[in-house]
């Protein structure tokens, strides 16, 4: 009778707890990012400068949200916050109306916020999904154990555990990838970028480049620890820009006359562990200008843009929303070169001198006729020059 009674209790037990586990997340199951700051004042400063915590406000990105919204009517609008405020949509508390003018939530405006990734122990994601599939809707279980990295790390404000999920590149592949919201034909995938390349291969994880490492402590009365990662999440708004690329250029007078003068531009991926440039289509920009100089005058000038092209339903190139066809990438692999090929003609020709520029945009002509705004400055990644024989 007593095994019986063991075993009774054992299965009422086993349904509790699964029915804890499995219950959907509120919005009283998470706290804010000041909560964090209390204890962990060097990293909640380290993210208060990152893009993670401006996901949601970046005035930018409402300037596209309310386009989008307007041209929409807020059909898209749910899946656009899905990933710049990922525990407001988990939650169910993103609006109905984002731009009534009323006051919003603190989870949503929170953007990218520490629990989101701190409380994700990997079985709730299914990385063969894109976007808004990442997660398994709806997102249940438990918020009150925190991930983290030490298996020593210990602290009487919540419980922790280690998390091989929070060190890897999949916790990043969560929002790093991007599907059609209605046919799901692939457009973004910062993250399979990764996973077909050498880098991953090699054991080299996102963290390793966006998150720098230092030594320091996690939290006020923490240890002493020989390598933590800086919560800065640097990329392509950084000067990070400037390690990912090289750029070589040649040249040579056609038939060893003066009058047309070929270039060959290459251009390598040479530092960043995904496609140059990656990120949503469309929206960044990054192309290769080439210019001839005759003495000190520049004779012609050149660009080769290099992109995801995307299309609409009348052929025309368009935002990834959108889009319903895909054209060519001439975008640059991890380790992979391209080289570019032009043709000068040139008249009177001296001193005669090539320069190439590899040039970075965050928000394109493209992007920034269709939201109404202007283009972001040109900012350099790589260049190179030679004088012409």
């Amino acid at each position: 009778m007593k095994t019986l009674a063991a075993f009774m209790i054992s299965i009422v037990m086993a349904n509790v707890s699964l029915a804890q586990t499995s219950r959907r997340l509120q919005v009283a199951d998470f706290k804010t990012s000041s909560n964090c700051k209390q204890c962990h004042q060097q990293i909640h400063d380290q993210w208060m400068t990152s893009s993670h915590s401006q996901a949601y406000r970046d005035p930018i990105y409402q300037v596209f949200l309310r386009r989008v919204d307007e041209q929409r009517q807020g059909k898209l609008t749910p899946f656009c916050v899905s990933c710049h405020a990922p525990l407001a949509t988990v939650t169910r508390s993103v609006p109905e109306k984002l731009f009534d003018g009323q006051p919003k939530p603190v989870l949503l405006e929170e953007g990218v916020s520490c629990e989101f990734c701190h409380t994700i122990s990997g079985s709730e994601v299914e990385l063969r999904k894109l976007s808004l599939g990442a997660f398994l809707f709806p997102r249940a279980g438990q918020t009150n154990v925190l991930y983290g990295r030490h298996l020593d790390a210990k602290t009487t404000a919540h419980p922790i555990e280690p998390s091989k999920f929070l060190l890897s590149s999949e916790l990043c592949g969560t929002c790093h990838r991007f599907g059609h919201p209605a046919s799901g034909m692939p457009i973004q995938d910062t993250y399979d970028e990764w996973k077909r390349s050498p880098y991953a291969a090699e054991g080299k994880r996102c963290q390793d480049c966006h998150m720098p490492a230092y030594s320091g402590k996690t939290a006020v009365d923490g240890k002493e620890r020989p390598e933590l990662h800086a919560h800065v999440f640097m990329g392509g708004h950084t000067e990070m820009i400037r390690k990912a690329a090289f750029v070589q250029v040649q040249s040579n007078w056609k038939g060893g006359r003066k009058e047309t003068l070929e270039v060959v531009a290459s251009v390598s991926n040479i530092g960043a562990g995904h496609l140059i440039p990656t990120g949503v289509p469309g929206i960044r920009e990054m192309w290769l200008e080439v210019s001839v100089l005759n003495g000190s005058t520049i004779a012609a000038t050149q660009k080769r843009p290099f992109v995801l092209e995307l299309f609409d339903s009348e052929g025309k190139p368009a935002m990834p929303w959108d889009a319903v066809r895909i054209g060519k990438d001439t975008r640059i692999g991890p380790k992979r070169t391209r080289a570019e090929q032009f043709s000068f003609k040139l008249a009177n020709a001296t001193d005669v001198r090539v320069e190439a520029k590899l040039l970075e945009r965050l928000v394109s002509e493209q992007a920034a006729r269709y939201a109404g705004v202007p283009p972001t400055p040109p900012m350099p990644m790589a260049e190179a020059a030679a004088t012409v024989p």
